[in-house]
């Protein structure tokens, strides 16, 4: 043809999405916008919900809970950790002074 475009036969089975007539474009940008604005309407509603009531909340709130605790037992076996290694510390300065004591005296 003159314009140099290709009959839709030679473009497969379905047009380019430039091919589109205009109102259906306008029709799937107005649909992603209601989409768009029920989800934002809804995401407050749904924040709301309380835990019991929303299953993946309850979720959420145990993993929250999980987190917790296992945060709070690294914390208490590090203090733990850490008295340890000052005992030992002081029991290997007392053990190395008395073996000196020991080789001293003799």
């Amino acid at each position: 043809s003159s314009l140099g475009c290709r009959p839709a036969s030679t473009l497969g089975d379905r047009p380019s999405p430039s091919l589109a007539p205009r109102p259906a474009r306008r029709m799937k940008m107005s649909c992603a916008r209601a989409v768009a604005l029920l989800s934002a309407a809804a995401a407050p509603w749904a924040a709301a919900l309380d835990a019991a009531e929303n299953p993946l909340g309850k979720v959420i709130q145990l993993m929250d809970d999980l987190s917790a605790k296992v945060v709070a037992e690294g914390e208490a076996a590090a203090k733990a950790f850490g008295e340890y290694k000052e005992w030992c510390d002081e029991a290997s300065h007392n053990a190395m002074f008395a073996i000196e004591d020991a080789t001293k005296q003799k």
